[in-house]
């Protein structure tokens, strides 16, 4: 799966209850997204811890803890973990690792805590339930997440050939002609199906009442 400039997890430990376990969203190279648009994801994703943290006080102050191994830095108690500080580092640099200087990954590193500093004060002040660039972002994470385990499934020939029978008016005769399209359309329709499962999964849980002229 492809690196982002980082992900952040929230851990348990030191007496504390562990937080809920989040979906993982899927990940994108940092220099393929936008300035702008990628602070908006990263907002997003953390809206997607935050909504599951909610009952766990994200935002009380807590008694600090030592760092753990697996991580590189906490922010108001959230772990910056050592694999996406890593990662951050050789996006940016375009070096593996160990051709990095100290500099260079200090650099990467206050970057990050910076970026958290924002994404838990966008948090704190509602952004996600008043800005529509932040809500979208956010609903595509989600949406996003709910898909990745369909997109991480490989396609075999049975699977393949199936496909085509069931779609045979769309794609002709010609299976191997066909091929190099069906793999595409294949993983876009399990993706599809996945987050539409999901959304009625939540629809399920949630209580929902629309207005009488509203309603269908």
């Amino acid at each position: 799966m492809p690196r982002s400039a980082f992900n952040v997890h929230s851990a348990g430990g030191d007496g504390q209850p562990a937080p809920p376990q989040l979906p993982q969203v899927p990940r994108s190279p940092a220099f393929a997204v936008p300035e702008g648009r990628r602070a908006l994801m990263l907002l997003a994703i953390g809206a997607v811890s935050g909504l599951a943290l909610a009952g766990w006080g994200l935002f009380s102050s807590a008694p600090a803890r030592s760092v753990p191994p697996h991580a590189v830095a906490l922010v108001n108690g959230k772990p910056i973990l050592r694999s996406d500080w890593q990662a951050q580092v050789e996006v940016l640099q375009g070096e593996p690792w160990p051709r990095t200087t100290p500099a260079q990954r200090q650099e990467a590193l206050q970057s990050m805590i910076e970026e958290e500093l924002f994404v838990q004060r966008g948090l704190e002040v509602g952004l996600p339930d008043s800005d529509p660039e932040v809500r979208a972002a956010l609903a595509n994470a989600v949406r996003s997440a709910a898909g990745a385990d369909a997109r991480a499934q490989a396609i075999d020939e049975a699977a393949l050939r199936a496909y085509y029978e069931q779609h045979r008016q769309r794609y002709g005769s010609d299976f191997e002609a066909a091929r190099r399209r069906l793999p595409l359309d294949l993983r876009r329709e399990q993706q599809q199906d996945a987050e539409q499962k999901f959304a009625r999964h939540l629809r399920d849980k949630a209580s929902v009442k629309i207005a009488a002229d509203a309603a269908p």
